[in-house]
């Protein structure tokens, strides 16, 4: 599929008339529209609807655009890596957010003159889909699906921690039973990290009956919703470090479980061992 033939194409549903699209690209109106005419015979497919009033996107089209849009970032990305060497690194928010930046201060530090490290947060699904898709270098996930391509390694175990607030009656025990998780209201934090198979695992078919009063999308909001008395969560244990020593949140051990997560870091297979990508990852 012919690079500029997208763009001009793009430009044109942008812009709503072919001459627009002209002027924002610099080129002549009739090349502008031999480039829509030509990528409209390669995909069999009208992709612009022509008026006297002007032009519009086509019926059914706009998933096309959408992926137009995305292989010309990604053509983008190409380009300006030949001349700005970079690393583009995703990450769960909570990897992210609580474990990664001490690792990417040694790492930006120790190649700051050689390239530019940027990083990508969100949910667990969002940064595996944006590796399969080419959108980011290298990934550091709370799960891993072992899908074709890639390599991927255990960088780090977590424990994941009970917290509550400390007006909680567990706020004095020593120790609870994996089976009074089903007592209490449960907060979950964002979806698609992993943390409901592990809870499956340690109480089994009895996890479908956890009270889970509240789903949100951050730690930082499960945390200030356990301070104001809505229920019990379990977090990464390196999420709650602040909270625990000023005595805002406390961590209830459970008795026989030591609840952890591994983590992923994860990049394409087939590069070079000397490749910045493979280094990040070993680094880790």
């Amino acid at each position: 599929m012919n690079l500029e033939f997208l763009r001009s194409y793009l430009a044109v549903i942008r812009s709503g008339s072919f001459n627009a699209a002209a002027r924002e690209l610099g080129i002549a109106q009739p090349t502008v529209s031999q480039h829509v005419k030509k990528l409209e015979e390669s995909v069999g497919h009208t992709l612009v609807l022509r008026s006297s009033s002007g032009c519009t996107i086509a019926s059914k089209t706009e998933a096309f655009v959408r992926h137009a849009e995305a292989l010309l970032r990604l053509a983008d990305l190409a380009q300006n890596a030949l001349h700005n060497p970079s690393i583009l690194v995703g990450a769960s928010s909570n990897i992210g957010t609580y474990l990664l930046q001490p690792y990417l201060k040694e790492f930006r530090d120790a190649n700051q003159s050689r390239l530019a490290l940027d990083v990508v947060l969100g949910p667990n699904p969002d940064i595996a889909r944006k590796l399969e898709q080419g959108e980011i270098d290298v990934a550091t996930m709370e799960w891993w699906d072992s899908r074709p391509g890639f390599v991927a390694r255990t960088f780090r175990t977590e424990p994941l921690v009970v917290i509550a607030p400390p007006t909680h009656p567990w706020a004095k025990r020593s120790h609870i039973s994996p089976a009074e998780l089903l007592d209490q209201p449960m907060i979950g934090g964002e979806l698609g990290t992993g943390t409901g198979r592990i809870l499956q695992d340690i109480l089994g078919s009895n996890a479908k009956h956890l009270r889970i009063v509240m789903s949100l999308g951050s730690t930082e909001a499960v945390k200030r919703a356990v301070r104001a008395g809505h229920g019990i969560s379990i977090v990464f244990e390196s999420a709650i470090a602040d909270e625990v020593r000023s005595g805002a949140l406390v961590v209830v051990p459970v008795r026989r479980a030591k609840i952890k997560k591994d983590l992923y870091v994860i990049h394409r297979r087939g590069l070079p061992q000397e490749s910045i990508i493979v280094q990040f990852a070993n680094g880790l």
